[in-house]
C-alpha cells in the first residue's frame, strides 16, 4: 500500500511539474509573438553567420507557431549588445551554406527576437 501511495504522489508531482514547464513557456512564446510584430516597425539591422543547416523531408518542424515541411532549416547567430544570440531561417530553397554572412533584423530591446531579412 506505501509503495502504490508513493508512485501516486511521484506520478502526481511529475504532471504537477510538466504542466507549469508547459504553461510557462507557452507564456514566453506568446511575447515573443506580440514582440515580433514590432521588427517591421523599429528594428537594427546586421548580419548573422550560418552556423547549421537541416533538410527538412518527410517530416515538420515547428517555429514558434508555424509548421514548416520539406525545404532547409538554417541556424544562425549574431552578436547584439555584447552577446550571442541565435535565430532559425526556413527556406524552400537551400540558398546559403554553413559560415555563409545572412542580413537579419532585430528588435534592440529584445534581441531574441529576430528574423531573416528578405
Amino acid at each position: 500500500m506505501k509503495n502504490k501511495r508513493l508512485i501516486l504522489i511521484f506520478l502526481v508531482l511529475i504532471i504537477a511539474v510538466v504542466g507549469f514547464v508547459y504553461y510557462s513557456s507557452r507564456d514566453k512564446f506568446e511575447d515573443l509573438e506580440k514582440l515580433g510584430k514590432q521588427l517591421p516597425k523599429n528594428h537594427i539591422n546586421t548580419k548573422a553567420q550560418v552556423t547549421k543547416l537541416d533538410e527538412i523531408r518527410n517530416h515538420s518542424v515547428l517555429i514558434g507557431k508555424t509548421k514548416y515541411t520539406d525545404g532547409f532549416l538554417y541556424t544562425y547567430i549574431f552578436d547584439a549588445n555584447g552577446k550571442k544570440y541565435m535565430g532559425n531561417y526556413f527556406s524552400k530553397v537551400r540558398t546559403f551554406d554553413i559560415n555563409d554572412s545572412i542580413p537579419i533584423i532585430y528588435l534592440p530591446e529584445n534581441p531574441k527576437v529576430n528574423e531573416f531579412k528578405k
